[in-house]
């Protein structure tokens, strides 16, 4: 399985491994970051999870597991 994401300079994966497969994205979202910076939906679940509001539907917890529930070290 591949995904891929835009080359935004401020990216939220980190490193990841394109030149594994010899990809590059094309595009970057960063002309809109001014735009929509700050921008919320006011749902918890929403903005803590990638998937935005997909992930809030028929989340059945009170909040968002907490933060350290997804430490990486």
């Amino acid at each position: 399985m591949i995904w891929g994401a835009s080359d935004n300079p401020a990216t939220y994966w980190g490193a990841d491994h394109r030149d594994r497969i010899g990809w590059q994205p094309q595009d970057s979202a960063e002309a809109f970051r001014e735009q929509v910076g700050g921008k919320v939906s006011g749902n918890p679940v929403t903005e803590r999870y990638q998937g935005g509001a997909y992930c809030a539907s028929d989340y059945s917890r009170a909040g968002p597991s907490p933060r350290e529930t997804f430490a990486l070290d």
